[in-house]
């Protein structure tokens, strides 16, 4: 009996996995997402149980409807800490910063309207429907929280099989994290009073508005002082990966549950905070395997947990769900309801989100309407009024009845349909500068392809292959329409400049990690090439030189301040870090710059320009050109006013690239046998 115990969830495990492997081949080139998918295949799974058809697989039935009764808490504290840390770890700092105040407005005051317009809708159905009648205004303000917030697994899931931009899907998962925080505090706030009012002996709250701050800023708080401290003790054992690795992942689950279990606040926000932190500031600690550990480790929790939630989602709903027609039609008001009130919330705070951030365009506020899914978070807080004795039964019911409805229905019609929704207002399109550019990059991957073919059989390599059957394996070369021809000048420049820093900042991490530049010289020079990100290339590369002086601006004065020798040479033997620090900085700013002329040169010989296309090739040119020369003689200066300091500066360097290569000669030879 023991044993059929512990069976029972491992076997479900087990089968949810390989139906879930399953179903992503089978979903792969279909236009249902497969997390939706997922969900339906446990509601079905739910609906044969519930019906008796599996009666004849004991260890199944035995095993889905323990999965029906399921602990609402096990679902937060099992899944979320993976789910939103691997969110969280993924999000590109830069852009959340610049995103973060479009969030807040969407995630508390667009939250709060959204929790009372909810209830409006509640209490306008309370008088045309007799089983409503029991409903005050306190529980549709706690039915109002509890189905305003979306739901941050569903939503993540979603963007992640949507492809969406990174501006956008930032907004959007940024929004549905930081929403849990106040949708669970208001939720707490109604479900505590309805609590009191029957009896319970739960705690008053003393002030909403004190309660969201203290659960807020209190997650914040947690997670950062975890991620810190999680820091230090994995900067302390460098050398040892494995630890790293499992301090980091147990780490998560420890920020969710002292903030959730031990200290009553958000354990989303806290997840968030410290997956921030560790992804910032980790990828400056961490060595390169960390990293693709890291990456493939949290892909792969995130697969097992989006799995699991959703199935299990599924089950719930339909095995614990009474139907009645009643319950079905003001379902169906409620789903036109809350989608209408999200719409309106997001374009009541259009106006202002246009001007904060990366703004807002019409159509990206459609689609941040209607995406406002709702999954395993609605859901745990429906279970838990479900599962409290002291609110009346046929409340309850109704409670669970209209919240897995709603998350079943923004799960099988919202986010099938945004899809769909993407393609007809256009954002899926790509402009056709960028169709261009992705083009021009093919032909040179198809002539550098094609190039070595001919290269194989001019030397003789393999004489007697089939090289007319060789030839047909090679990749063909896209062909561009006449309307791409016409319309592909525009914006060229601006499309090519973005392409630059991109590259920029993936060569960055190159000479990072070969022990050219150091992290904090690495953190200044990514902070260059964002800055031309957020200005979507309107502004010429050349205005990096400002800013690498800005960047510079305390040294910079210090350099041409004509300073009497005596001070200048004191500088240079007894405090020497700021002049390293110069040196490193511009150092990595010059190797950038020469790499991004090289990468425009393999366009200008790749014949993929027309002449009046090469302009702004050119154009481009002279703007790094300008900035290698402004760091040059950058460079000079600094050599001559401070001769100690930048010797220092190359010994530095010299050390730090020889460490590295030791490291990499050791892990060859290793590999070889050798050691």
């Amino acid at each position: 009996m023991g044993i059929n115990h512990i069976l029972e969830p491992l076997l479900f495990i087990i089968i949810s996995l390989i139906c879930g492997g399953l179903l992503k081949v089978v979903l792969k080139k279909s236009a249902l997402p497969y997390t939706v998918g997922l969900f339906i295949f446990g509601f079905g799974v739910g609906l044969l149980d519930r019906f008796k058809f599996l009666t004849w697989l004991p260890t199944i039935d035995t095993a889905l409807n323990r999965i029906s009764d399921i602990n609402p808490n096990m679902i937060l504290y099992l899944f979320l800490p993976i789910l939103i840390f691997e969110g969280a770890y993924e999000l590109d700092f830069h852009i959340f910063k610049k995103t973060l105040v479009n969030a807040i407005l969407l995630a508390v005051p667009g939250l709060v309207f959204c929790t009372f317009a909810t209830a409006a809708v509640i209490m306008a159905i309370h008088g045309s429907a007799a089983n409503y009648n029991a409903w005050t205004w306190s529980i549709a303000l706690m039915f109002g929280a509890l189905i305003s917030a979306t739901d941050p697994v569903a939503v993540v899931a979603l963007l992640n099989e949507l492809k969406m931009s990174k501006r956008f899907s930032t907004l959007v998962d940024t929004e549905s994290m930081l929403n849990d925080g106040t949708g669970i505090v208001m939720f707490m706030i109604f479900y505590t009073g309805l609590s009191l009012t029957t009896g319970s002996s739960a705690g008053e709250s003393v002030s909403p508005v004190l309660d969201f701050i203290i659960v807020a800023f209190g997650g914040v708080g947690v997670g950062f002082v975890i991620a810190y401290i999680t820091m230090i003790f994995i900067t302390k054992i460098a050398k040892d990966e494995m630890v790293q690795h499992s301090i980091v992942i147990t780490a998560s689950y420890l920020v969710f549950l002292i903030a959730e279990a031990y200290l009553d606040v958000s354990g989303v926000i806290a997840l968030v905070t410290y997956g921030l932190y560790i992804s910032y500031y980790g990828h400056l600690k961490f060595k390169p395997n960390v990293h693709r550990f890291m990456g493939t480790f949290w892909e792969l929790a995130a697969h097992i947990g989006n799995t699991l939630i959703f199935i299990i989602v599924g089950i719930v709903i339909a095995m614990n769900v009474e139907f009645t027609w009643i319950n079905m039609g003001v379902l169906l008001v409620l789903f036109i309801a809350i989608n209408l009130i999200r719409a309106l919330m997001v374009f009541l705070f259009r106006p202002l989100m246009k001007r904060t951030g990366f703004g807002l365009t019409r159509n990206e506020a459609v689609i941040l309407s209607w995406g406002g899914l709702r999954g395993a978070l609605g859901l745990t807080l429906g279970l838990i009024v479900f599962y409290t004795p002291a609110i009346p039964e046929n409340i309850r019911h109704e409670i669970l009845f209209q919240t897995g409805g709603i998350v079943a229905l923004t799960l099988t019609f919202n986010a099938t349909t945004i899809g769909p929704l993407l393609r007809r207002i256009g954002l899926d399109k790509v402009s056709p500068t960028k169709g261009f550019l992705k083009l021009s990059a093919h032909r040179l991957y198809v002539n550098s392809i094609r190039e070595y073919y001919q290269e194989m059989r001019d030397k003789g390599i393999l004489d007697g292959s089939n090289w007319e059957l060789v030839e047909k394996t090679l990749p063909e070369e896209e062909i561009e329409t006449k309307e791409e021809k016409a319309l592909r000048i525009e914006n060229l420049t601006e499309e090519l400049r973005i392409r630059v820093v991109r590259h920029e900042k993936l060569y960055l991490w190159d000479i990072y990690n070969l022990g050219v530049i150091n992290p904090h010289s690495l953190e200044k020079l990514q902070s260059l090439a964002d800055i031309i990100f957020d200005n979507d290339g309107k502004d010429p590369l050349n205005i990096q030189e400002e800013l690498f002086d800005e960047l510079l601006r305390r040294g910079t004065k210090l350099l041409w301040f004509k300073a009497p020798c005596w001070y200048r040479h004191f500088l240079d033997r007894y405090f020497p870090a700021r002049t390293v620090s110069r040196y490193d900085v511009t150092r990595g700013f010059i190797l950038m710059q020469q790499e991004s002329l090289k990468l425009l040169k393999e366009y200008t010989e790749g014949n993929v320009f027309t002449p009046r296309e090469s302009a702004s090739v050119s154009e481009i040119e002279e703007e790094i050109k300008h900035n290698i020369k402004r760091a040059e003689q950058y460079m000079i200066r600094l050599q001559k006013r401070h001769p100690e300091s930048f010797k220092m500066a190359l010994t530095h360097k010299a050390i730090r690239m020889i460490k590295i290569k030791e490291k990499s000669i050791k892990l060859r030879l290793k590999r070889q046998g050798i050691m």
